[in-house]
């Protein structure tokens, strides 16, 4: 499993389905000053497969992907709904997985002591 919370963008050539990707969010009425984020949660996703390419993952690895996330204390309910947004329209739209399936995130629950 990857590192799901480095916050470093990584360099590389770029990902075949980024062009995509880019194109559903615009589609989609995503603004451009939060396109960053969008492929930033896609490649944290992508790199939490592993060696799997990500075109096989499923709605079940997107959403443990993203109950990890969101059980991290340095990670924001706001960052999980918008990685959960990013993650919904890559899968649907690029990749055509489940269209308009929302995935399902739970959050874990921290109680004071």
């Amino acid at each position: 499993m990857g590192n799901v919370f480095d916050d470093t963008d990584r360099v590389g050539p770029p990902e075949s389905w980024a062009a995509p990707f880019r194109k559903a969010l615009g589609l989609r009425g995503r603004p451009d000053s939060k396109m960053k984020w969008y492929l930033i949660w896609a490649r944290r996703f992508a790199a939490y497969l592993a060696y799997r390419p990500i075109h096989l993952a499923t709605h079940d690895d997107a959403e443990g992907f993203l109950t990890t996330l969101a059980s991290s204390p340095r990670i924001s309910g706001w960052q999980v709904e918008q990685a959960t947004d990013a993650l919904t329209i890559l899968l649907g739209s690029v990749f055509g997985h489940g269209r308009g399936r929302r995935m399902r995130v739970q959050f874990a629950l921290s109680l004071p002591a």
